[in-house]
């Protein structure tokens, strides 16, 4: 089984738009459809709108389940992330 979708990055995160400092923004995805098994999930930055001395971006995925998992989008520094766009595929069983 195979799904896929994007998560957008903006109002929900902005204190990532400014400050200093690690900023952390989560979002959860549930499945469509649950997989009978943890899927493998691959995630990619679609869309980067930011500033500061250079955009320092760190995607990762936690709480990976058979019904969904969280997306969290890490930026440090003085970079500021003023939107953010994610792709992720989930494929499994």
């Amino acid at each position: 089984m195979f799904q896929q979708g994007r998560v957008g990055y903006g109002q929900e995160c902005n204190y990532m738009k400014s400050g200093t400092g690690d900023r952390t923004c989560k979002t959860f995805v549930k499945f469509a459809q649950p997989f009978k098994e943890i899927p493998k999930i691959h995630h990619s930055a679609g869309v980067i709108d930011g500033g500061g001395s250079s955009i320092k971006i760190n995607i990762f995925v936690t709480d990976l389940t058979n019904e969904g998992f969280n997306i969290n989008v890490l930026t440090w520094g003085d970079s500021h992330i003023s939107e953010l766009e994610v792709d992720w595929m989930a494929v499994g069983k």
